[in-house]
């Protein structure tokens, strides 16, 4: 989903500051999965290049 924010090419740059401003204070914040908190936490498969190469060695 893409929002648009339109603007006049005879628009001053304090006028279109304050556009960009209330354009991104009416949108809402992303929700979505913090990856970043579990970085390096998943050790249950060894080393990850050999883990990935027995996986797709495995199909032949």
């Amino acid at each position: 989903m893409a929002t648009v924010l339109i603007l006049d090419k005879k628009d001053k740059k304090k006028v279109i500051k304050e556009k960009v401003a209330a354009f991104i204070n009416q949108t809402e914040p992303k929700k979505g999965f913090p990856a970043s908190k579990f970085t390096g936490k998943i050790t249950c498969f060894g080393d990850g290049l050999a883990y990935q190469k027995s996986m797709r060695d495995e199909w032949e």
